[in-house]
């Protein structure tokens, strides 16, 4: 028997799924997390304990409600909020906390200065959309403008928009 499961990371719970192939759901399991709030404007997730755990937790939970042969999950798909802002290391490590998607305000003061040096229409033109909280971008310049930690280190390799969870070891 082939089974498929399906995990959704959001803002204030994950969810899961287990299905078979013709879509019969087996199991279910949510678990919350809070959306962590540092400083008026700000919205952040841990990614190791509301992310990455959260992740476990629900497919332990399924496989032990389903009591089906993990062996048989032929299909794992993930969703997660976005886009998020998350600086990692060359190993994938996260480096701070996960920057939330629009509800994080932070970098309104980099919006206005891109939309001053580039203009609204070119970013518009240029990207399809306007700059908002939405956008990653300037959370990232806000990063390089505020993070003194991280602006001198050598540990920083990208930017990821969500921890990439299956690459865990």
């Amino acid at each position: 028997m082939q089974y498929f499961l399906g995990i959704d990371i959001g803002t204030y719970e994950s969810k899961g799924v287990l299905t078979d192939k013709d879509g019969f759901v087996l199991a279910s399991a949510t678990h919350p997390h809070k959306m962590l709030i540092p400083e008026p404007g700000w919205a952040e997730h841990r990614p190791e304990e509301d992310w990455w755990n959260d992740f476990v937790t629900i497919t332990k939970t399924i496989l032990k409600s389903s009591q089906i042969n993990p062996k048989n999950i032929s299909c794992i798909a993930t969703s997660a909020i976005g886009p998020c802002m998350l600086p990692v290391s060359p190993q994938g490590e996260p480096l701070m906390n996960a920057v939330l998607y629009g509800v994080d305000t932070r970098a309104e003061k980099e919006i206005n200065e891109l939309n001053e040096e580039i203009g609204k229409e070119n970013i518009l033109q240029s990207c399809g959309n306007a700059l908002t909280s939405q956008s990653v971008g300037p959370k990232i310049l806000w990063l390089k403008k505020n993070c003194i930690v991280l602006r001198f280190t050598k540990k920083l390799a990208k930017f990821c928009p969500r921890r990439p969870i299956l690459s865990k070891n």
